[in-house]
């Protein structure tokens, strides 16, 4: 079973009238899953093999890569801008002979820098997977959470319209999914009944809002709260973000967030991820060591302007004990 079949009549009608969704997305296309993480490890084990090269956006979604790890993947790390993953370095890897097996890729609101790709780079990455006969797996989860005030950007899969690439029936066929005759029905039946009464949808709406204020306030105390600190607004650099939760915040290439977190922060009352979390470890690829990620999901504005000024005086701590390092450029 695909589940519950009430449930994904309702995700269709919501997801052709919140995301634009056309005659691509039918009832045979969709499996529901028990979340992102789950369906992605489903996915590398049905279509890779050990040996097998992942690209992934660099950084990247941390927990993708135990996933890769487990089924003994080679990360290969593509550089990410504003406009989301490189595709050209996808495109020049590709014409050098080396053609992934999967590339993955968070394309809207990225964890954790917040980048959303470029319809052309959609359009360009679709038009590569054709050319080489590689597989996209794109982890849209924040597709609905966009601030620019316009329409959300479509998915990956409306620029690939050819039925024969479907792999939903291989997914289906799995074992596990054989096995438990779908998967999440009850959780499946609580989430219908809120798209059937419009719970759902109301739902996101309001915390698009809520982010959209949360992440502007965020950014500006980051604007104005950090120069002071590492000695001046060069010193720092980070994307407002188009999507998504989290903002990844870049220094001097000499500062050691992991030694900021361990060592300063617990004073200052402040907790934040470490950039290093964020690299694959794949040969050749960065550590992001002097990277932090900061999240502005789920607090209020007041908070949100508290943790930066914790995190100020975190940074002022470690900046004291390492003054060769204030006036420095962000990497």
């Amino acid at each position: 079973m695909q589940g519950s079949e009430d449930l994904t009549a309702l995700l269709i009608t919501w997801l052709r009238d919140a995301v634009g969704r056309g005659e691509e997305l039918q009832p045979e296309n969709v499996l529901i899953t028990t979340g992102s993480g789950p369906a992605l490890d489903l996915i590398l084990h049905l279509f890779t093999s050990p040996g097998d090269a992942v690209f992934c956006d660099s950084p990247g979604y941390f927990l993708a890569f135990p996933s890769f790890r487990d089924c003994g993947l080679r990360v290969v790390d593509v550089p990410t801008d504003g406009a989301g993953m490189d595709v050209e370095a996808v495109a020049a890897r590709c014409a050098a002979g080396e053609v992934p097996r999967v590339v993955y890729t968070v394309p809207i609101g990225a964890n954790p820098t917040g980048a959303t790709m470029t319809d052309d780079r959609r359009r360009r990455l679709v038009g590569l997977a054709r050319q080489y006969g590689f597989f996209i797996v794109a982890d849209e989860v924040y597709q609905l959470l966009t601030y620019d005030g316009g329409a959300p950007p479509p998915s990956l899969a409306q620029f690939d319209t050819d039925p024969d690439r479907r792999v939903v029936a291989r997914l289906v066929g799995a074992g596990a999914i054989q096995s438990g005759g779908g998967l999440n029905p009850f959780t499946s039946a609580v989430v219908a009944e809120l798209f059937r009464s419009g719970a759902a949808q109301r739902h996101v709406v309001a915390v698009r809002d809520a982010y959209a204020a949360s992440a502007t306030v965020l950014c500006d105390a980051l604007d104005a709260e950090l120069p002071p600190v590492l000695g001046g607004a060069t010193c720092f650099r980070y994307l407002r973000p188009s999507g998504g939760f989290f903002v990844f915040v870049r220094l001097a290439s000499g500062v050691d967030t992991e030694e900021v977190l361990r060592a300063y922060a617990p004073a200052a009352g402040v907790v934040f991820f470490a950039g290093r979390h964020f690299a694959s470890g794949a040969p050749g690829g960065e550590a992001y060591a002097h990277a932090l990620r900061v999240c502005f999901a789920f607090l209020d504005a007041a908070p949100l302007r508290e943790g930066v000024r914790r995190l100020a005086a975190a940074l002022k701590a470690y900046m004291a004990d390492h003054p060769e390092l204030v006036g420095v450029p962000a990497a």
